[in-house]
């Protein structure tokens, strides 16, 4: 029976590919449902050079490629393609729009006759699987929002970006001046632009070379700032920003990975806050220097030393008993993947609610010390406890019997995603 119905399927395949008459055409069309190899049927027809114009719209969102290929549907696009595109069922646009091999003059007669809201044209222009095609097209938006989000994907193509690097909207230049793929050639261009967040979009950009961004160094401040961020820029140009009048420069110096350890030290010694802040978070920076700005006297720069996961835990200990108002410093260490469960016991014990919280959420904090803080007095350190993706289903069974609705109630709902 199945050796039947397959040769019967195959029968129909061909007569659907060959047949002259609409009205097996439109029987085909209705048997192909009642076959598993129903889109091979359907395929036939959309192949076949009789197919009547309306069922080729029909069918042709499943099928682009056949539709493309179409003799009926090339001839109506030489007579007049705009028009066509106009009555085509909004679900072919989308598939042409999709399909890889949809030829450019269909592509923009569809972006620019769809009629496309906003909020439609901004989807295609962010997202990174939209084709280079519809890109360039969307490239040409009369939406400032849509350029701007067009010049800042990376799939756009380089004669686009180019396009849009002379673009009036200065927030465009900048998001050029920013994509990764934006070819030094244009990067150059925007270097002398007359805006300074356009010059910046440059200086942050890692395929900047240095002898653009020594040429930045020297720019104005945000520019400068932008420089020291840039994860190429050489040591050369980062120690004579070292030497800069303001300190966020400094600041960015300090904080930038390349800046070699001669320059750390010196920032280690900035009168600003800001500055050795930066030095203290700086992945780089030695324990020697940790060591010196784990005892300096302003809190920002304590807590810039807590949130280095190169920290010893030595530091780590002489940190935690140090008390601020807002309690940053040791929020911080809590936060640090690095302190060990020695560190976060003692700070469970806190007497600021603010720091127990913390530890009640906190990542690494073992099922020991939430063990303890499942009995805190404070009933949304318990609903930390509760949520904390370490707490066993024990613990949730003690706090499912809590005398807070709220923690009983989820308390209750974790204990059934453990089970």
């Amino acid at each position: 029976m199945d050796r039947l119905r397959q040769d019967d399927c195959n029968y129909l395949i061909e007569e659907a590919l060959t047949t002259e008459s609409p009205e097996r055409l439109q029987n085909f069309l209705k048997l192909a449902k009642q076959y598993k190899e129903g889109k091979a049927i359907l395929r036939a027809i959309m192949t076949n050079p009789n197919t009547h114009p309306e069922m080729l719209l029909k069918l042709g969102s499943d099928f682009p490629q056949e539709l493309l290929e179409h003799p009926i549907f090339n001839l109506l696009l030489l007579e007049n393609s705009i028009e066509l595109v106009k009555t085509m069922p909004y679900e072919i646009k989308v598939s042409l729009l999709e399909f890889h091999d949809t030829p450019f003059s269909i592509l923009k007669i569809i972006v620019h006759s769809f009629n496309f809201s906003i909020v439609i044209r901004l989807e295609m222009a962010r997202n990174f699987n939209t084709s280079v095609s519809i890109l360039e097209i969307l490239a040409q938006d009369t939406n400032n929002d849509v350029r701007q989000n067009v010049a800042k994907n990376s799939n756009t193509p380089k004669n686009a970006l180019f396009i849009l690097a002379q673009d009036l909207d200065k927030n465009v230049r900048r998001n050029v001046a920013r994509n990764p793929n934006t070819p030094v050639s244009i990067l150059e261009i925007l270097a002398q632009d007359i805006k300074k967040n356009v010059r910046y979009g440059v200086a942050r950009n890692p395929n900047t070379p240095a002898s653009i961004l020594e040429i930045l160094a020297q720019n104005t401040r945000n520019v400068r700032y932008g420089v020291t961020r840039n994860p190429n820029t050489p040591a050369s140009i980062l120690e004579i920003l070292a030497h800069d009048t303001h300190k966020d420069i400094r600041k960015g110096v300090a904080r930038s990975p390349n800046t070699p350890l001669n320059l750390l030290k010196i920032l280690a010694q900035d009168h600003s806050k800001n500055v050795r802040n930066g030095v203290a978070v700086n992945p780089n920076t030695p324990v020697s220097l940790l060591e010196i700005l784990a005892h300096d006297t302003h809190k920002y720069v304590l807590t810039g030393v807590a949130w280095n996961t190169k920290t010893p835990i030595n530091l780590l200990f002489l940190l935690a008993q140090y008390q601020d108002p807002n309690d940053d410093v040791r929020t911080t260490l809590v936060r640090n993947p690095n302190t060990p469960a020695s560190i976060l016991e003692i700070l469970a014990h806190d007497t600021r609610t603010r720091i127990r919280a913390e530890v009640a959420r906190c990542p690494n904090t073992p099922a020991s010390i939430l063990e303890i803080l499942a009995h805190d007095t404070e009933i949304y350190i318990r609903i930390f406890v509760v949520r904390n993706l370490n707490t066993p289903a024990s613990i949730l069974e003690i706090l499912a019997q809590d005398s807070n609705v709220n923690v009983r109630h989820e308390a209750k709902i974790n204990l059934n995603r453990k089970r």
